[in-house]
């Protein structure tokens, strides 16, 4: 057997798997969560998904949205769709929502909702455990470079995955 022949279902699966997230994206797009309906309009939601970073940031920079806004949308989104992808995020709502008073309105990418990869880098006060339940207690008691590299750019860290 070939290599091409071998890899050609993987391949399938990663496609398949693509596109049932997809699928879940655009369907979430037209039912927003009853906290964001509640909240915000579901043209808000739209707007929000339809968007990237410097599009969200642009949203904020012209007072279209602001940074408190996209954070509760984001907020929203993660809380109706983690139970159903299963990406494991690790919650920071709380300190996300404190950050948004230290935001420095200039950055680049200010007020733009952001997770963090659990993995080689540290949230200050909170665990970082790197996908190990050997880490699950390691707090981090300082941002590292790239967090604070973030922070400056304006980015909201609101969890981990």
């Amino acid at each position: 057997m070939n290599d091409t022949a071998h890899k050609a279902p993987d391949s399938h699966s990663r496609r398949a798997l693509l596109r049932a997230g997809a699928v879940l994206a655009a369907g979430a797009a037209f039912h927003p969560p009853a906290a964001v309906a509640a909240g915000t309009s579901r043209r808000a939601m739209a707007d929000y998904l339809r968007e990237d970073a410097t599009g969200l940031a642009a949203l904020v920079r012209h007072r279209t949205a602001s940074a408190a806004e996209l954070l509760e949308l984001a907020l929203a989104r993660t809380e109706a769709l983690d139970p159903t992808i299963n990406a494991g995020v690790l919650r920071h709502f709380d300190l996300a929502r404190e950050a948004l008073k230290l935001l420095p309105r200039d950055a680049p990418l200010a007020g733009v909702p952001w997770l963090l990869k659990d993995l080689g880098v540290q949230l200050a006060g909170t665990v970082t455990t790197g996908g190990s339940r050997y880490l699950r207690d390691a707090m981090a008691s300082r941002d590292s470079t790239l967090v604070a590299r973030y922070r400056a750019a304006g980015l909201v860290t609101f969890g981990k995955s």
